[in-house]
């Protein structure tokens, strides 16, 4: 009769840790979880008590995270010590380290015991089983629990249903700490999606130079925000201000950097005349901002449309291009580092003069050194090649786009990546004179 008694016993354990695992799959916070376990584990095992120590593998210390006892006040005066073991010290401790289960059915006999925890508390143990939580070689933490309850030890059995238990609350934790990261991530995505809904709404819209000239300028970053910019500044006297520039690096960062840039680009614009006096104080007035090692490549041009006059200067930035009837070439501009690298550099200021029908293009190297599925390059020769062809060639383009080669040029990049992720943003200006 005792036997059948022990089986049906069992059996009701057995099912009791098949519900534990179901109720362990719904649960997604760590809050609401800790409390499930420890319901569970003495459910499971029937003992008076529990607690849960969590790994904290910066300090190497096991922490009381959680317990539950039958005895009012005892579990909150045990968190309350906030009491913390180093691996090997007391039971747990020595669980810890060995990653092995324990049973200790009369902890006077055993010197791994540590009586500070009971003196604290005012509970008095008995008797306890422990087990590690572990994943995949990771410890998570130990379960214990305490005091069997209408009988005098624990069993082996009652060891494998501890351990099992352990086993769904490794992967219990895992399955929070997933959830977590992924509700962070989404957190960022959003944050993310909102900070490039922003910048995009900063694009500034190109001025009409009718009847002179026209002017186009596109980016799109690698990720959701980038750091290359650009701009097209009117003056009072007819010119324009042109802009582009690529911070180094991607993303947040660049993109922050990015914005104070454009942003002191729109101050100066209207009290600096040359360019290279305009890179000058640019670059004196970032040097703080640009700490840390970032800095910034800029081509920076002023054209007056009427007149075809062009003003140049570079920091550190690709060379722009002229595109007159079929051909392309990239004009000498001669420049100093980038913005913020050094205090002092000066930027000389290059002289040129538009004929109608060319073509003026400022471009960044994200246009380049775009890859191809293969890794290939997109490179010069493709550039050049792409920026010469006829007119004619850009039948299928729409609107004025058919006049202009940026749009095209920026296609057949996005076309060469054929779906493959772009490696560094890409950025194009164009000044078209008719």
């Amino acid at each position: 009769m005792a036997d059948v008694h022990l089986h049906e016993k069992r059996a009701e354990r057995l099912k009791k840790l098949i519900q534990a695992s179901q109720v362990l799959a719904r649960v997604e916070s760590l809050e609401t979880l800790l409390p499930q376990l420890l319901t569970l584990a003495q459910d499971v095992t029937y003992t008076e008590g529990s607690s849960i120590l969590l790994y904290d593998p910066a300090a190497d210390r096991l922490r009381f995270t959680l317990a539950r006892n039958e005895c009012a006040g005892l579990a909150e005066n045990l968190l309350g010590q906030n009491i913390e073991l180093r691996l090997g010290e007391g039971i747990a401790g020595h669980v810890a380290q060995t990653r092995e289960p324990v049973i200790v059915n009369d902890v006077s006999r055993d010197a791994r015991f540590s009586r500070g925890t009971d003196a604290k508390t005012g509970f008095v143990t008995r008797n306890l089983m422990c087990a590690p939580i572990v994943h995949q070689d990771e410890l998570l933490g130990v379960a214990q629990v305490l005091n069997a309850k209408e009988r005098d030890a624990f069993d082996p059995p009652d060891l494998e249903l501890l351990e099992s238990f352990a086993g769904l609350a490794a992967v219990a934790l895992i399955r929070s700490r997933l959830l977590d990261l992924r509700l962070a991530q989404e957190r960022i995505q959003a944050q993310l999606d909102a900070a490039a809904r922003i910048q995009a709404s900063f694009w500034p819209a190109m001025p009409d130079l009718a009847p002179h000239a026209e002017v186009w300028a596109r980016t799109e970053p690698a990720v959701m925000v980038g750091g290359d910019f650009y701009d097209c500044i009117p003056l009072a006297d007819g010119s324009v201000v042109v802009a582009v520039g690529d911070v180094s690096g991607k993303g947040l960062p660049a993109a922050l950097v990015g914005a104070a840039l454009w942003a002191r680009l729109r101050t100066l614009a209207t009290t600096v005349d040359a360019p290279g006096e305009f890179l000058a104080e640019l670059n004196r007035q970032m040097g703080a901002v640009l700490s840390g090692g970032m800095f910034a490549t800029m081509l920076l041009g002023r054209v007056w449309p009427a007149t075809g006059r062009v003003l140049l200067a570079c920091a550190g930035h690709n060379a722009p291009l002229l595109c007159r009837r079929d051909a392309c070439l990239e004009l000498a501009v001669p420049g100093g580092l980038p913005v913020g690298l050094e205090e002092g550099t000066a930027y000389p200021s290059t002289e040129l003069r538009l004929e109608p029908g060319d073509h003026l293009l400022f471009y960044t190297d994200g246009i380049t050194e775009a890859r191809a599925p293969s890794r290939e390059f997109f490179g010069e020769e493709r550039l050049f090649a792409i920026l010469s062809e006829p007119a004619r060639s850009r039948e299928g383009a729409s609107g004025s786009d058919k006049s202009l080669r940026g749009p095209r040029l920026v296609q057949t990049v996005k076309d060469w990546r054929a779906g493959a992720s772009a490696n560094d943003d890409v950025s194009v200006l164009e000044v078209h004179l008719k």
